[in-house]
C-alpha cells in the first residue's frame, strides 16, 4: 500500500514537472520573441496576417495583452490558449477573432488602437495592423 502511494505521488510529480517544462521558455527564447517581429497568422487568409513588433508596444506593458499567465507567473500565455475558436463567425469568449478585434476591450488590438486613434491617426483603421 505504501509503495502504491509513493508511485502515485512520483507519477503526479513527474506530470507537473513535464507540464511546467512544456510551458516555460528560456530567457534567450523570450528575448528572441520580444526583439524580433512575430507573425500573427491565425487568420484564414494570408492577406490578413499581422506582423507584430513587441518593441513598438513596450510602453504598454506585457499584461495589457497577455492578461493570463501560468500559475507560477513566469510565462505569459499566448492568446490562442484561451481564444482557440478560429471560426470568424464564432462570437463566444473563446473567439480568436474577437480577442483581437473587440472594440470595447482594453486587451484587444482593435480596442486599444480605437482608443488611441484620436491622438495618433496612424492607428486608425485596419491597415495600421493589416498591410494588405
Amino acid at each position: 500500500m505504501k509503495s502504491l502511494f509513493l508511485c502515485t505521488l512520483l507519477a503526479g510529480g513527474l506530470m507537473v514537472a513535464a507540464a511546467t517544462v512544456a510551458e516555460s521558455r528560456t530567457l534567450y527564447e523570450t528575448r528572441e520573441i520580444i526583439e524580433n517581429p512575430i507573425t500573427i497568422d491565425n487568420a484564414q487568409s494570408e492577406k490578413m496576417h499581422v506582423r507584430f513588433r513587441h518593441k513598438q508596444h513596450k510602453d504598454l506593458g506585457c499584461r495589457t495583452c497577455h492578461h493570463v499567465m501560468t500559475e507560477d507567473r513566469q510565462v505569459y500565455v499566448p492568446c490562442t490558449v484561451c481564444h482557440n475558436k478560429t471560426d470568424i463567425a464564432d462570437r463566444s469568449d473563446h473567439s480568436y477573432f474577437l480577442a483581437i478585434h473587440r472594440l470595447d476591450s482594453t486587451h484587444s488590438c482593435a480596442g486599444c488602437h480605437a482608443k488611441m486613434a484620436a491622438d495618433n491617426p496612424k492607428l486608425k483603421g485596419c491597415q495600421s495592423c493589416h498591410k494588405i
